[in-house]
C-alpha cells in the first residue's frame, strides 16, 4: 500500500534521489541519556474519514521500539504515540518535552511510520485527519541542546523532512534544521515527493533500514565506506550505513521511492 494520501505533485521534477552532504568525524558519546518519540498510525478501523489503508506501521513501530530496547533506550524514555493518541498536540508535547530534558551529550530518535503527503512541504496526514508540516517540527525543536538527534519519517513524499526542495528549476538543499542551535543532527526519508510503501510485514523502507540493515547488521559490510569516513565491516552498524543499505536495496530493485538522507552529524551517528 502506498504511504500517501495527497496526489504527487511536480513529478517531473523527481528524477534523481537528493542527498545532503556528510561531515567527517567524530562519534555519539557514551553515558548520555536516550530519548525517543515514536508515532505510528495504522488502520485499526476507527480514523477519521473511515479506512486509513495501512498495515505495516503496526509492525513497524515494535520493531524500532524493540531496536532501541536494545540499544541503551529505557522504556520510560520512550514515548509512543499510536492511531487516535497520534495528534499533532500530543506529537509536538511529547517533542518539547524531551527538548525540555535533552542536554548537549543526550540523544534523541524521532520515528514515524504512516501517511504523508507535500504540499508547500512535507507533512505527516494523521488518524484524525489533522497534519504536522516540516516547519511544526522545526517550532517543537527551538531550543533542542542535543548535537545527537536522529528523526526517520517513513511515509510518502517526506523528502521535504531530509531537505529536500523541489521548488525553482534545480534541487535545492533546505535543512528542516537549519535555524537551530544544534548541528549535530541527521534526518531520514523513506522518500523524496513519490511514494513510500509498505505491507503486512512493515513499511518497505522500515524492513530495509531498521530490522534489516541495523537490527540484523546487513549494513555492516560498509559499501559505502568512501561516503561516511568508514573502514569496513566492524560489527557496528551506523545510521549512515544503514541508510545507504536501504537506498541501494531499494534502487537496484528499481522502486521509486527514492530514501533521501540530510546529514549535519559530526561523522558516523551511533544509535
Amino acid at each position: 500500500m502506498k504511504k500517501s494520501i495527497a496526489a504527487i505533485v511536480a513529478l517531473g521534477l523527481l528524477a534523481a534521489t537528493f542527498v545532503l552532504p556528510i561531515n567527517a568525524s567524530g562519534t555519539t558519546g557514551s553515558g548520555t541519556v536516550k530519548y525517543a518519540v515514536l508515532v505510528a498510525n495504522w488502520d485499526d478501523g476507527t480514523a477519521a474519514g473511515g479506512d486509513y489503508g495501512l498495515e505495516g506501521p503496526k509492525v513497524d513501530v515494535v520493531t524500532v521500539k524493540n531496536y532501541l530496547l536494545s540499544h541503551g533506550f529505557l522504556s520510560s524514555n520512550i514515548i509512543t504515540l499510536t492511531c487516535g493518541k497520534a495528534t499533532a498536540a500530543s506529537i509536538s508535547s511529547a517533542i518539547q518535552s524531551v527538548v525540555a530534558k535533552c542536554d548537549a551529550d543526550d540523544e534523541f530518535v524521532f520515528y514515524y511510520s504512516g501517511h504523508g503527503s507535500w504540499l508547500i512541504e512535507s507533512e505527516i496526514d494523521l488518524f484524525n485527519g489533522e497534519y504536522v508540516m516540516e516547519s511544526d517540527f522545526e517550532n517543537a525543536m527551538t531550543g533542542m541542546k542535543s548535537t545527537n538527534v536522529f528523526m526517520c519519517f517513513d511515509c510518502c513524499q517526506s523528502g521535504g523532512f531530509a531537505g529536500f526542495n523541489p521548488i525553482g528549476p534545480h534541487y535545492v538543499a533546505i535543512p528542516m534544521f537549519e535555524g537551530l542551535a544544534s548541528g549535530g543532527w541527521i534526518v531520514v526519508s523513506a522518500a523524496s515527493l513519490v511514494f513510500s510503501y509498505d505491507g503486512a510485514d512493515g513499511g518497505v523502507f522500515t524492513n530495509l533500514f531498521w530490522r534489516d540493515g541495523l537490527a540484523n547488521g546487513e549494513a555492516d559490510y560498509n559499501l559505502y565506506a568512501g561516503l561516511i569516513g568508514g573502514t569496513g565491516e566492524d560489527s557496528r552498524v551506523s545510521v549512515e550505513e544503514a541508510f545507504y543499505y536501504a537506498k541501494y536495496a531499494l534502487d537496484v530493485s528499481n522502486q521509486e521511492s527514492q530514501p533521501m538522507m540530510d546529514d549535519q552529524y559530526e561523522g558516523e551517528f551511533f544509535i
